[in-house]
C-alpha cells in the first residue's frame, strides 16, 4: 500500500493491543480524513492483514444505512461479516464503521453504549468519517489522515508513466509530464472529484498510450483548459450546462471544441453490479464509438487493489458555444476552442 505503511502499522498495533481493564467492552480508534483521501482503503488493506485475520473471530463491516434507527449494532447479521475465522470458539469481532454525511453526537453516543451488551470483550471498532467530531467516539487518539506530500506523488506518478527507465534519458517527454503532474496537483478540483491517486493513474495511462511529444503537449494544454473552466466566476460556455459546483469540466482531448462534463457526485458500484463499458479514458481520448446522447454513466475508475471499488459517475457531452462569458467581477472573457 503506496505511503501508508506507518499509518497501516499503528492500525494493527492498536488492534492486536490488549484494552486495559475498564467499563468498556471494546476499544474504538476513530480515523478522520478528507474525502477521497484513502480511509476506505487503509482499513480495507488492514483487514487483510494476516495477524488480524488471525486475531479477531468475526470481521463486520457496517455503513450509515445500516445504523439508521438502530436501537443497538446488529453485528450477528450474516449479510455484514465480511470475514469469519472457523477455528475458535472464543468470539471477539472487529467491527468497522464507515459514516458519510452529518453526525449525530446524541444518538451515537446511546448506541455504543447499548452495544455494550453485544460487542464481546476483546473486541474493536474502527469508525471513519470527514468530520473530527467522531474523535469523541475513541478510547484511544484519533488517527489523521492527510493527502500524501507532492514528493511522494511525483515518485508515483513518474514509476506509472516511466516504469523503470531513466526519465532523464527522455528530457522532453520527463518535462511535459512534470508540467503535467503539476497541473494535476495544483488544481484542487481533481482532489475532490477522483483524488490523486486516481487522478494520477488515469492521467498516467493516457500518458503510456500515446507516448509522443506532440500528444503529450496537447493532453498538457487540456489540462491548463481544465483549469481555467473550473476556477471560479469562468465557465466555458455550453449547450444546456452552466458551470457550478455540481459539474467538472474536462476537455476531450481528441476533440477539443467538446468537453465532458461530469456530473461531481460519485457512487460505488453494488456488488453484484455490472460496470458501465465505457470509461473516462474512452470519452476523453475518444478510444470508443457510438457515445451516447444526453446523461450517461461512465466508469472512472475500477480499483485492482482492496476494497476494488467501481466508481461510476454520470456525465454528458457538451460542444462549446463561442460565446462571451463575464466572471465575477464583470470583466469579459472570450471563449474560443
Amino acid at each position: 500500500m503506496f505511503g501508508r505503511q506507518i499509518e497501516m502499522e499503528r492500525v494493527v498495533n492498536f488492534l492486536l493491543h490488549e484494552e486495559p481493564p475498564s467499563h468498556c467492552n471494546f476499544g474504538v480508534l476513530p480515523i478522520v480524513g478528507p474525502g477521497k483521501v484513502g480511509k476506505t482503503t487503509l482499513v480495507e488493506h488492514v483487514c487483510r492483514d494476516e495477524r488480524v485475520r488471525n486475531h479477531f473471530s468475526h470481521v463486520i463491516f457496517l455503513s450509515d444505512d445500516d445504523l439508521r434507527q438502530e436501537q443497538q449494532l446488529k453485528i450477528r447479521d450474516g449479510s455484514r461479516i465480511k470475514h469469519k475465522r472457523g477455528d475458535s470458539d472464543e468470539e471477539n469481532f472487529l467491527v468497522i464503521i464507515e459514516l458519510v454525511g452529518d453526525i449525530n453526537m446524541g444518538p451515537w453516543r446511546k448506541l455504543l453504549s447499548a452495544s455494550q451488551s453485544t460487542i464481546p470483550r476483546g473486541s474493536k471498532v474502527i469508525v471513519t468519517h470527514q468530520s473530527e467530531n467522531i474523535i469523541n467516539f475513541g478510547t484511544t487518539q484519533a488517527l489523521y489522515l492527510n493527502f500524501l506530500s507532492r514528493e511522494a506523488y511525483w515518485y508515483f506518478f513518474k514509476a506509472l508513466v516511466f516504469g523503470s527507465a531513466d526519465p532523464e534519458e527522455q528530457p522532453r517527454l520527463a518535462s511535459i509530464a512534470m508540467a503535467i503532474f503539476d497541473e494535476c496537483l495544483d488544481q484542487d478540483v481533481y482532489k475532490a472529484f477522483a483524488g490523486p491517486f486516481i487522478f494520477l493513474h488515469k492521467t498516467a495511462r493516457g500518458l503510456k498510450s500515446s507516448g509522443n511529444v506532440q500528444n503529450w503537449n496537447r493532453i498538457l494544454a487540456c489540462f491548463k483548459d481544465n483549469m481555467r473552466q473550473n476556477e471560479p466566476g469562468f465557465s466555458k460556455s455550453l449547450s444546456h450546462c452552466r458551470g457550478n459546483n455540481d459539474h467538472i469540466f474536462l476537455q476531450r482531448i481528441v476533440d477539443s471544441t467538446q468537453y465532458c462534463v461530469v456530473h461531481n457526485h460519485d457512487r460505488i458500484a453494488l456488488v453484484n453490479e455490472e460496470a458501465p463499458k465505457i470509461t473516462l479514458h474512452d470519452i476523453l481520448d475518444g478510444t470508443v464509438n457510438g457515445i451516447p446522447h444526453g446523461k450517461f454513466d461512465i466508469l472512472v475508475w475500477e480499483s485492482h487493489l482492496p476494497p476494488y471499488h467501481k466508481y461510476i459517475y454520470s456525465c454528458q457531452i457538451l460542444k462549446s458555444d463561442f460565446k462571451v462569458t463575464r466572471n465575477n467581477q464583470g470583466q469579459k472573457r472570450k471563449i474560443s476552442s
